[in-house]
């Protein structure tokens, strides 16, 4: 709780800000390297807040659930949910490693170890493909819990409500 209000409605604003940021953020950085030197540090913080938050979001949210009656939303918001952690998971350990050994490298030069250099180049593609399932499930998972939140509220449509 929060000032009186569940904490995940609240948490989950970081979450739904940060994740994108962070996934537009770290494929910018793979793919355009000309663009690696100014934005590495934002993108680094950018990530380490938006996992942050997702674990908060996932947190709250699972304490949020057992303190609601059951729900076909709320089932399904939690099921992709889950899968937004995962895809989150896989983005910042991928891209907090793959900056921290970029940084190394360039404050170290050719100090750094090849296998932290053949490292980088395999978490790569995985913090891209990660960050692109987190774009997509952030919106399904957002429009669900949007869902399971207004379904039943008087001011929900009756074609909403409709829906299931």
């Amino acid at each position: 709780m929060i000032l009186g209000l569940p904490a995940h409605p609240l948490v989950v604003h970081g979450a739904v800000v940060g994740i994108p940021l962070a996934a537009l953020g770290t494929i910018c950085y793979v793919l355009r390297p000309a663009w690696q030197d100014r934005i590495v540090w934002p993108v680094l913080v950018t990530v380490a807040c938006a996992w942050f938050f997702a674990i908060m979001a996932g947190s709250t949210g699972e304490t949020l659930e057992h303190a609601l009656k059951e729900s076909h939303f709320i089932e399904e918001h939690a099921k992709w949910a889950d899968r937004l952690g995962i895809a989150m998971h896989a983005l910042g350990t991928s891209a907090v490693v793959m900056l921290v050994v970029d940084l190394w490298r360039r404050s170290r030069g050719d100090a750094v170890p090849r296998s932290a250099v053949a490292l980088r180049a395999i978490l790569a593609p995985i913090a891209v493909v990660a960050a692109i399932a987190a774009l997509g499930l952030v919106g399904i998972v957002g429009h669900l819990g949007a869902k399971a939140a207004w379904h039943d509220s008087p001011g929900a449509s009756a074609s909403m409500r409709a829906e299931n």
